[in-house]
């Protein structure tokens, strides 16, 4: 009897503890814009006649908070699920709540349990977040987080092309060690004003470090659907021979002035797949420097992607204090 009452009494523990967890967990909520499954084939040994089943490993989300879109991967967790028996979770425009502790996000299922998930990136505004102007139809695409060891960086935005059914997705960030930490732009009579604490900042340091990262593969659905981002195949093609050749051109842009931005040396090379959940893609890394002594803090970066026949086929742009 006292071994019963004992395991009873535990149990009440316990159970009071988990509800206490519960209540202590706040929330945020936002607006699911689009939500994707993601498989990954489950491996059977010995022989087989039949291809591999897919299992669900976990998710991918972009969410609608107030003016900005998270972009988001979660895992799943638990039992096996194979792709047969998957049944959607979540629709379009509805409401989604996830929570930060310390370094780790969760999402909140329907019926109540979470996922561990990872933020990718936050970007401003709603879906495809590319400064250089896309149709409205183009494709929502996964950036990467901004994850640079020392100091915040200024995105390049999102571009993409297409070639027959295979995409090549870009994305990057500038760096600068921790010169764009407490940076904060204000509009005044003469434009824009940046200052840092309380003195004032005019120009960019004597060199950023650029950072673009290419993601390689097949189209999804929506990706061969959407309009714009579509280069003639017998021009191009999409191989590893392309990605070794291509090379890449930049500029500082003020208003209607447009000159050279001077890159330093490119390391290029292969790099592992960087998502939480594989994207069965080939990813890419370019990295160069780009003098900027002298260059004002109203001025656009541009950088450009060029064919090796030197036809621009991409590009990406950062604003320092620009909300596109």
């Amino acid at each position: 009897m006292f071994v019963k009452r004992a395991v009873f009494l535990v149990l009440l523990i316990v159970a009071f503890t988990r509800v206490a967890d519960a209540k202590k967990r706040t929330y945020e909520k936002g607006k699911l814009i689009d939500v994707s499954p993601n498989y990954m084939e489950f491996d059977v040994l010995g022989p087989s006649i039949f291809p591999p089943p897919q299992i669900l490993v976990g998710y991918s989300f972009e969410i609608q908070v107030g003016g900005y879109t998270y972009f988001v991967k979660a895992a799943m967790g638990g039992l096996l699920r194979f792709r047969s028996q998957y049944k959607p979770e979540w629709s379009v425009n509805d409401p989604i709540e996830f929570r930060f502790d310390k370094s780790k996000m969760f999402v909140k299922r329907p019926k109540g349990r979470e996922l561990q998930a990872r933020l990718m990136k936050v970007v401003p505004g709603t879906a495809n977040p590319s400064l250089s102007p896309p149709p409205s139809s183009a494709p929502q695409f996964r950036p990467l987080l901004d994850e640079p060891q020392h100091g915040k960086t200024l995105p390049l935005g999102v571009d993409f092309i297409r070639v027959d059914d295979i995409c090549l997705i870009l994305s990057g960030y500038v760096g600068a060690g921790d010169f764009f930490d407490h940076i904060r732009a204000r509009k005044t009579a003469g434009g824009i004003e940046f200052r840092k604490g309380a003195q004032p900042v005019e120009t960019f340091p004597e060199s950023v470090t650029i950072r673009v990262i290419a993601e390689l593969g097949t189209c999804t659905l929506r990706e061969r659907t959407a309009e714009g981002g579509s280069v003639s195949s017998s021009k191009i093609r999409l191989d590893e021979n392309f990605m070794q050749s291509i090379d890449f051109a930049g500029s500082w842009k003020h208003g209607f002035d447009d000159r050279p931005a001077e890159l330093g040396p490119l390391a290029e090379g292969r790099i592992p797949d960087p998502l939480l959940v594989p994207s069965y893609r080939d990813w890419w890394e370019y990295v160069f420097k780009v003098r900027s002594q002298g260059v004002s803090l109203n001025d656009a970066l541009v950088i450009i992607m060029q064919s090796p026949d030197g036809k621009m086929i991409a590009r990406l742009s950062a604003r320092l204090g620009s909300k596109s």
